[in-house]
C-alpha cells in the first residue's frame, strides 16, 4: 500500500475511533437471593457488603434479611425485621446503621400502611425497633441531612400527605417540620450541595400527578417553591450529577410513560431538557456511575411490564445512549452501587413472577491509552 494511502487509512482510524470507543459492557449473573422479593431495597454498607431488607415475595411480605459480599459472590441471610414490610425506604445514617421507615404491610387482603421504624446493625445482625413516625406512609421519601438527621416527607396511606418530620438519632424522636407546599407521593428528594433539599413530581391521592418542585432548607425549616418541571411525573428517579445539578428521568403521567428527562440547576434554579430516554420508563433504577454518567435500568414501559432494556445518561453530551441489555426484566427492582463502580440489581418482579436474580453490570471503555494496542500496522517499512 503506497505510503498516502497508509496515512489516510491510519487517519480515517484514529477518527473512527475516537467518535465510537469500543465498549465491554455486560451484564452477568451474580449469585440468586435466597429469597425472591420485590419493593425491596438495596444498601451499600460501609464494609463494602450490601444489605436487602424486606420485600414482597409474591404471597406476602417477608421480614427477612440478606448481605451480598462481592468478593466471593454470595448471599447470606441476617436478622428479621419486627414487621415485615415492602415499599419501605432504607437510609444509611453516619454510625453505618440502616433506618428502616414505613412502607405497607401484606400479608394478604389490604395492606397495612406502617409508622413504624427499624435500624439494622450489621455487626450483630439485627434489627432494633425505633420510635414510630407521627404519620402511616407508603411511596415516602427518606433523606439523611447533613446534620445526621433523617427528613420523611409525603407518602400517602389512604389520602396522600403534605407532611414532612425529622427523625433524630440520639434521642430516638421523630420531630415535625414544616409541611410541603403540595401532597405527594411516589415523588423524589434529592440532598444539594447546599445542604437543602430538592423535592420533585408525585401524585395526589386522587391522582393527578404534579410537575411541581420545592426546596426544604434544614437550616430554617422552611419549604420553598422553585421552578416547576417542563412535564409532571410519578415513580421517576433523580439523580444528583459530579456537576451539582440534578437529572430527573422517566416516570409517568396522564399521557403515559414520560421519555424526556430533565436538569435542575440549583444555582439559577430553573430546568432544562436533559435529552430524550431510548426507553420511556417508570417503576426503574437510576444509578451514578464513577464515570459521572448516569445508569438508568429495568421497570415497566407501556408495552413491556418488565424492561431488560438499560441505557446510560452522558452529562457531557446530555444525550442518552442505550447499553447492555439485563439477562431478566424486571419492575421494582432494588440495586446499589459496588465498591468497584459495578452496578448490582437485584429481585423485582419479572415475567415468572417475583424473582431471586440479580446481575452485574460493569462498564469499560477503550480509551486513548489503548490507542497503541489496538491501532492497525500503518508503519512504513
Amino acid at each position: 500500500m503506497p505510503i498516502a494511502s497508509k496515512s489516510l487509512f491510519a487517519l480515517l482510524w484514529v477518527v473512527s475511533t475516537m467518535q465510537s470507543p469500543a465498549r465491554a459492557d455486560e451484564w452477568t449473573a451474580a449469585a440468586d437471593l435466597h429469597l425472591a422479593r420485590s419493593s425491596h431495597t438495596a444498601t451499600r454498607l460501609p464494609s463494602g457488603k450490601i444489605v436487602v431488607i424486606g420485600g414482597y415475595t409474591g404471597s406476602g411480605d417477608t421480614p427477612g434479611s440478606e448481605i451480598y459480599d462481592p468478593a466471593l459472590d454470595t448471599w447470606a441471610t441476617s436478622g428479621s425485621l419486627a414487621t415485615a414490610r415492602d415499599s419501605h425506604t432504607a437510609t444509611l445514617l453516619p454510625s453505618g446503621q440502616v433506618l428502616v421507615v414505613g412502607g405497607a404491610h401484606a400479608m394478604g387482603g389490604s395492606p397495612e400502611i406502617l409508622s413504624s421504624a427499624e435500624s439494622y446493625e450489621l455487626a450483630t445482625g439485627t434489627f432494633t425497633s425505633r420510635a414510630s413516625m407521627q404519620f402511616s406512609r407508603r411511596a415516602h421519601t427518606a433523606t439523611l441531612l447533613p446534620s445526621g438527621r433523617v427528613l420523611v416527607t409525603g407518602g400517602i396511606a389512604g389520602v396522600s400527605y403534605s407532611s414532612a418530620e425529622l427523625y433524630d438519632v440520639p434521642s430516638n424522636a421523630w420531630i415535625a417540620t414544616q409541611s410541603m407546599s403540595a401532597d405527594r407521593a411516589g415523588h423524589t428528594a434529592t440532598l444539594l450541595a447546599s445542604g437543602k433539599v430538592l423535592v420533585t413530581g408525585g401524585t395526589t391521592s386522587a391522582g393527578n400527578v404534579r410537575a411541581s418542585a420545592e426546596l426544604y432548607d434544614p437550616a430554617s425549616a422552611v419549604w420553598t417553591p422553585t421552578a416547576a418541571m417542563a412535564s409532571a411525573r410519578v415513580d421517576h428517579s433523580a439523580t444528583l450529577l459530579a456537576s451539582g445539578k440534578v437529572l430527573v428521568a422517566g416516570g409517568r403521567n396522564a399521557a403515559g410513560k414520560v421519555a424526556i428527562a430533565e436538569l435542575y440547576d440549583p444555582v439559577s434554579a430553573t430546568w432544562s431538557a436533559a435529552g430524550s430516554m431510548v426507553a420511556p420508563r417508570d417503576a426503574h433504577i437510576a444509578l451514578l456511575l464513577p464515570s459521572g454518567n448516569v445508569l438508568a435500568t429495568a421497570g415497566s414501559s407501556a408495552a413491556t411490564f418488565a424492561l431488560v432494556d438499560s441505557e446510560l445518561y452522558d452529562p457531557a453530551t446530555n444525550a442518552w445512549v442505550a447499553t447492555a441489555s439485563l439477562a431478566h426484566g424486571r419492575a421494582y427492582p432494588a440495586a446499589a452501587l459496588l465498591a468497584d463502580g459495578a452496578a448490582l440489581v437485584t429481585g423485582g418482579f419479572s415475567t415468572g413472577g417475583v424473582t431471586a436474580t440479580t446481575e452485574i453490570l460493569t462498564i469499560d471503555a477503550i480509551f486513548a491509552d489503548d490507542f497503541e494496542a489496538h491501532a492497525p500496522n500503518v508503519g512504513v517499512p
